[in-house]
């Protein structure tokens, strides 16, 4: 006799597990009491999705598949993290979606199971999305928060109660039906409550089997007896069959174990008496039977086992061949990938090694300039060391002189300041002390000197310089407002073909016409060339507009150290590329765009080298004065 199971489950998470019982012999019906509805989630809450997670759990097949759905549907991908889940069905749909690496507990694949992980103990200070259905079990999103974590749930979809008329189906269902597959709390309590009487009393008796310790506990509250009710490992369909297979064999022995007491208590001798005879011989055959019947049954056992092997055999290598065109798409994709990758590297390297030339021969341009000054600096120090001697010799000792020739020092010091570091407050600042040593000498005569002095550092004052540090940090602004900006993906459109009023009469006698309109026809569309005068825009996938977005940002950065290093030629070109580059791959009709680029162009109008004076007067004027003290001296 065929067995019968009733699969509660809806109806698109039913299909697997019917079809495998149904190969392996058994008869099966389905009951659905509740029905799933994607809710629609808006633009923003799929934005928000690009950030990335410290880990992401996803409860269901039916979630991966609704929310897969809209993410492709916005041509958005999956968001990047850790990806966690509860069973091995939910996730090879979740590998098959995110092309990333999935965790889930093992053996038993329960939501406690999954808690029980060890890089789940601690979370404090990380941020994790909670995929799941309206109103489902907040077990792990609780659990999480209470590790540390904040938690962020999406709700994909809701489960709506159907309540079918079950009077129709349960004379059926009393007649054939041995055993009943549950795996959801909510389906459970739905069906329960749909039974009455004579129904509540088949149900209670009927052998059930469970996917946790949870449903097992609320089907003895039900008044189920704790021998009807069988725990699989877990609720994929590999364990649920394995699990009504031995609870068939279990029965199968206890019936053969009854029949064989049966057949020994019948064997006992009896008396020979006619009537015994008849009996004997009765039992005789009964025996026979029982024989028979349970050769047959070791055949057809023999026989289930037999075509189980091949159909295991058969998934296996069905199986493989699925992993092997999936590791030869992979390879493929990569080949690609890496090609693209190689190409824009070396672009960018050409690119680079431009740049790097440029700013070579600019720092040994201004490495010469540098040496020039060095050279003039150690001439003026040797003249600095010999007029020394001179005042030695001459027993220059007065204590105006002494200023004076600090005086003078110190603004040729400002000037190499000036000059070589491009350090304008100090050189102010020695400036200002020459003055100091000038006014400290109390000699009317160098009031001209003072007052040179004094114009000087006007003039240094005066001077505008840009504010690095306000620059380099809008530039840090840009870099990351270029993840936000929208891609231009419009495609060029070739003109469409004029209509050809080539219609065929019906009259026959223009027989002769219709076929030469009917040649015309089909040559005129056999080869069809056209003439455009713009090429169609490149599409880009989503490896290339990262890569497009990270070379931005890449170039935005050498706009940085340009910057730093005050090399107005390679800041000006950084910030010329990006907003080429910007202006060529993104949607110029967003507004966010045209903001970012007339900033680009703004910035690059700033002139990184400040305009210092090529000498100081009052330099020259103290080293006259000198000269003539040393004149008057001699």
């Amino acid at each position: 006799m065929t067995t019968g199971v009733l699969l509660i489950r809806p109806h698109d998470q039913a299909n697997a597990l019917e079809q495998t019982l149904s190969s392996e012999g058994y008869q099966v019906f389905r009951h659905a009491v509740i029905e799933t509805q994607q809710i629609t989630l808006s633009d923003e809450v799929l934005a928000q999705l690009a950030d990335t997670y410290d880990g992401i759990v996803v409860v269901s097949p039916t979630a991966v598949g609704f929310l897969d759905q809209q993410l492709s549907g916005h041509k958005l991908t999956w968001p990047k993290g850790r990806y966690y889940c509860v069973g091995s069905g939910t996730a090879e749909r979740l590998v098959a979606a995110t092309h990333q690496a999935v965790t889930y507990p093992a053996p038993e694949h329960t939501g406690e199971s999954l808690l029980a992980l060890d890089e789940l103990g601690k979370l404090d200070n990380q941020h994790w999305l909670f995929v799941t259905g309206k109103d489902g079990r907040t077990l792990i999103a609780d659990t999480l928060r209470q590790r540390g974590a904040s938690v962020e749930t999406l709700e994909v979809y809701e489960r709506s109660p159907l309540h079918p008329n079950i009077s129709a189906k349960l004379p059926e269902w009393q007649q054939q039906v041995d055993i009943a597959v549950v795996t959801s709390m909510q389906q459970l309590e739905l069906f329960f409550s749909d039974l009455i009487d004579d129904g509540l009393q088949w149900a209670q008796r009927l052998n059930w089997v469970v996917s946790s310790q949870r449903l097992h506990d609320a089907l003895t509250q039900q008044g189920v007896k704790t021998t009807h009710v069988h725990k699989a490992q877990n609720a994929t369909t590999n364990a649920l069959v394995t699990t009504i297979q031995n609870l068939q064999t279990k029965e199968t022995k206890t019936v053969t174990s009854q029949s064989s007491d049966r057949t020994e208590h019948s064997a006992k001798p009896i008396e020979p008496t006619p009537r015994s005879r008849f009996y004997l011989f009765f039992s005789l055959i009964l025996l026979v039977c029982v024989i028979i019947l349970a050769g047959g049954n070791y055949w057809v056992w023999t026989q289930q086992q037999s075509y189980r092997s091949q159909t295991n055999a058969q998934l296996q290598t069905l199986n493989e061949r699925i992993e092997s065109s999936a590791r030869a798409q992979e390879r493929l994709e990569g080949d690609l990938f890496r090609g693209l990758q190689n190409s824009l590297d070396e672009r960018m390297s050409r690119l680079q090694q431009e740049r790097e030339q440029e700013a070579n021969q600019r720092r040994e341009e201004q490495a010469e300039e540098r040496q020039a000054m060095r050279d003039e600096f150690s001439q003026q120090r040797n003249e600095l060391e010999r007029l020394q001697e001179d005042l030695d010799s001459s027993g220059m000792r007065m204590s105006q002189d002494l200023y004076l020739v600090e005086a003078r020092d110190l603004v040729m010091a400002a000037g190499r300041t000036l000059w070589l570091d491009m350090d304008r407050p100090t050189a102010i600042r020695l400036l200002q002390r020459a003055d100091e040593l000038l006014r400290d000498a109390d000699d009317r005569s160098l009031i001209p000197l003072r007052q040179q002095l004094q114009a000087d550092i006007d003039l240094l004052e005066n001077i505008e310089e840009p504010n690095l540090e306000e620059l380099a940090i809008r530039l840090s602004s840009m870099r990351r407002q270029i993840h936000d900006l929208p891609f231009n993906q419009q495609q060029s459109q070739l003109d469409q073909p004029t209509e050809n009023n080539s219609d065929i009469s019906g009259d026959f006698s223009e027989w002769r016409n219709n076929l030469a309109k009917a040649w015309d026809s089909f040559t005129d569309d056999f080869i069809r060339v056209q003439r455009t005068d713009e090429l169609p825009a490149m599409q880009l996938g989503h490896e290339q507009r990262s890569l497009l977005v990270s070379q931005l940002q890449l170039q935005l950065q050498l706009a940085q150290q340009a910057l730093m290093q005050r090399q107005t030629v390679n800041y000006r070109e950084a910030l010329r590329q990006t907003a080429d580059w910007i202006e060529r791959y993104f949607d110029i009709e967003s507004q966010r765009v045209q903001e970012l680029v007339s900033e680009l162009r703004q910035l690059s109008e700033h002139d990184l080298e400040p305009d210092y004076p090529t000498r100081l007067l009052s330099e020259a004027m103290l080293k006259d004065a000198v000269d003539d003290r040393l004149e008057g001296a001699n």
